[in-house]
Parts: structure tokens; C-alpha cells; sequence
């Protein structure tokens, strides 16, 4: 199996697994690495305003919404983060305006004949509600020192994780453990 960091399809699916996990630094690199080969890889670009979000980062949630509705003007994910963002924190309006020099081009009176603030509030709440990490779970088995030296990696690339991870599989399937890759 061979990764590549042009492979913008599978960046996009590692990023929004280690979102998943809650792992939001990573996350954040790989949805940027995608958004460096393809600028309008709409995937990515939901992907880095969820990382905002989970991250509680009001002010870079904002702008990345507001950035993002400019290249899309119909996705609700953007209008209702930037809408409830204006409605929970009012207080902090002349400050976005003025670190954000372009102005937000929505008509909020007419996104709330379409789609109630109820909903957008909804939407905000469920992204800004913090993510749990998949390895807090109490009932988790000791991982053998043969899978430790295994993950042991010199050189950080898309292709060495692809062979740990056939490796890895490959190594839990002898030691008769679950399955954790599946191939398509």
C-alpha cells in the first residue's frame, strides 16, 4: 500500500478519523495538507471549521466560516456556525469585525426566513461540544510488547504508516486479536 501526501482523498479520511478520536492537532495538519493541493476541497474545508469548533476556538471558527460561505454561499454548516456565533456572542461582534476586514455577506434576516436560529443554534452546540477520545474507554486490553515495536517509526510518512499498519494487522491476526484495519 502506498500513501503519498498527494493523495488528497485518503489525507482527508485520516484527518476526519483522528477528528473522530479527538485528535485535533492531527486532524488539523492533514485537513491543511489537503487544503494546500486542492483549496477548494469542500471536505477538508468542513473538516478544519469542525476542528475549530471541537477546539472551542470562537474567533478562528468564525473567520474559517466566514472564509468558507464567500466559496460557498449554500452550505448551511457555514451560515449557521457564523449565525449562532453573531447570536451567542454579541458582545464580541466589533471585535470579529474588526480582525476580519472583509465583512460577512449574509442577509441574516433572510437566513432566518429559510432556517430558524433554533437549528443553527442546535448545529453550533453539536460542534462546539468537546469530543471524546476513543482510548478513555475503562475496558481496554495491554497491548503485547511485540505490537509496541511495531509502531516504533524513524521516519514519520504517509508510506511508513501505511506498511505499520499492514504490519500491524498482519501481526494482531497471528496473535489472534479483533481486527482493527479493514480493506475495501
Amino acid at each position: 500500500m502506498d500513501l503519498d501526501e498527494t493523495d488528497v482523498y485518503t489525507m482527508s479520511r485520516l484527518a476526519r478519523m483522528a477528528l473522530k478520536t479527538g485528535y485535533l492537532q492531527i486532524a488539523k495538519l492533514y485537513f491543511e495538507k489537503c487544503l494546500k493541493r486542492n483549496p477548494n476541497h469542500w471536505p477538508s474545508m468542513e473538516g478544519m471549521l469542525k476542528v475549530f469548533c471541537s477546539a472551542s476556538n470562537v474567533v478562528e471558527a468564525y473567520g474559517w466560516a466566514a472564509q468558507c460561505h464567500r466559496k460557498d454561499t449554500r452550505n448551511k454548516l457555514y451560515v449557521d456556525v457564523l449565525r449562532a456565533i453573531r447570536e451567542k456572542f454579541k458582545a464580541a461582534l466589533s471585535y470579529l469585525d474588526t480582525v476580519f476586514t472583509v465583512p460577512v455577506a449574509i442577509d441574516f434576516a433572510e437566513e432566518e426566513k429559510r432556517r430558524p436560529l433554533v437549528l443553527a443554534m442546535a448545529t453550533f452546540d453539536e460542534l462546539f461540544k468537546p469530543r471524546q477520545t476513543g482510548f478513555e474507554t475503562p475496558n481496554l486490553t495491554v497491548m503485547p510488547d511485540s505490537l509496541k515495536e511495531l509502531l516504533k517509526i524513524d521516519d514519520l510518512s504517509f508510506e511508513s504508516i501505511g506498511n505499520v499498519l499492514v504490519k500491524l494487522n498482519d501481526a494482531m491476526e497471528k496473535l489472534d486479536l479483533v481486527r482493527c484495519i479493514t480493506y475495501n
